[in-house]
């Protein structure tokens, strides 16, 4: 169970942004970023993640800067942050935004700042994205790179830093935010995934790219953390859930096809009742676990049963032209009309055949 105990520090405001620092086992390096947001008049929360208590001094001088909140046992960075938006969201009623950012020193106030200028501005959703450029780290170049690449398959919208910790949101998505899952380092890869999928618009601002000493104080477990923000990636991709329900209902297929053709001699007829059998479970595992729509189930059953119908036509159609008029080497070919259809059908079945009902 998280126990709360809050130390507050009063004094007047200007700017209706509250800047949220979640800290674990912090470095002077929180108490200097600290001192500079307090310079410049910025409302602090800072969200002490179960430290150990060598750490209480850091945060008995932070009270001077910032309202404290202490969390016990530590929860991870996401729980971190739920609190700190689940505190504004209750006790401030006149904060109306959120920035985000991290303690180790990575970011630099006047990029804080950019941020907060550039949610008021704009609002909605807003992050900070390094440039990667000079001395950085190769883990955390590599790191992003892949994670950059994987997200754009798995999300379908390009972004250029999908690990920064430099991010801000106005009030009307603090509930949103709350309801994301997870309590570490995935709860932010989590937002990503889910401000990308529901057509929350991201907006970009470039920051500096800051490490200090090789980034030997984060605690970023390499090989645990990042398992679980790839699996994050995964089970919220619904074009990878799509792919491994193709690769599914083709292995039962096939089986179903050898099955048959023990008993019938007859070709067409064992590939017909084969696909008989895939096809209504196919159907059924991308309603319910693939699209996961609430569209009419008759009228997207029939649809998909046309759909299906076309796609072995149209596969027929191209097959002849790139093989026997064109030339295309037969495996070649194959592989083209296939991809090209995979997708064809993955982009149709999304956008009319389990599209979801607006629900008031």
């Amino acid at each position: 169970m998280l126990k709360y105990y809050i130390h507050k520090k009063e004094r007047s405001i200007k700017l209706n942004t509250v800047v949220l620092i979640p800290s674990y086992n912090p470095s002077e390096a929180l108490l200097k970023l600290l001192r500079e947001l307090s310079e410049k008049e910025q409302r602090i929360l800072v969200v002490n993640d179960g430290s150990d208590e060598s750490y209480t001094d850091i945060f008995k001088e932070a009270e001077q800067y910032a309202t404290v909140l202490h969390q016990h046992p530590n929860g991870g960075k996401g729980t971190a942050l739920k609190a700190g938006i689940r505190y504004v969201k209750d006790h401030l009623p006149e904060c109306n935004a959120i920035v985000t950012a991290d303690a180790d020193g990575q970011h630099k106030v006047a990029d804080i700042l950019a941020i907060s200028e550039t949610l008021h501005e704009k609002g909605g959703f807003v992050i900070g994205t390094r440039k990667f450029t000079g001395k950085v780290p190769f883990r955390s170049r590599f790191g992003n790179a892949l994670t950059k690449l994987v997200f754009l398959v798995a999300a379908g919208k390009k972004c250029s830093d999908t690990q920064t910790g430099l991010r801000g949101f106005t009030r009307d998505l603090f509930d949103f935010m709350l309801n994301v899952k997870g309590n570490r380092y995935e709860y932010e890869m989590n937002v990503m995934m889910q401000t990308a999928q529901g057509g929350i618009a991201i907006h970009e601002v470039p920051i500096e790219t800051v490490y200090e000493n090789d980034n030997s104080s984060s605690h970023f477990h390499p090989i645990r953390d990042s398992y679980r923000i790839y699996k994050t990636i995964f089970i919220n991709s619904t074009l990878i859930r799509y792919g491994l329900s193709a690769v599914f209902c083709f292995l039962l297929d096939f089986s179903a096809l050898a099955l048959f053709e023990t008993f019938i001699p007859l070709i067409a007829i064992s590939t017909l009742l084969a696909r008989c059998i895939s096809s209504p479970i196919n159907y059924l595992i991308n309603r319910i676990f693939v699209f996961k729509s609430n569209a009419n189930k008759a009228a997207s059953f029939i649809s998909y049963i046309v759909l299906a119908g076309c796609v072995i036509l149209a596969k027929m159609a191209l097959m002849t032209l790139l093989n026997e008029v064109l030339g295309v080497h037969y495996v070649i070919a194959n592989i083209s009309v296939e991809v090209v259809l995979f997708i064809t059908n993955f982009i149709i079945q999304k956008l009319f055949i389990f599209k979801n009902k607006k629900e008031n």
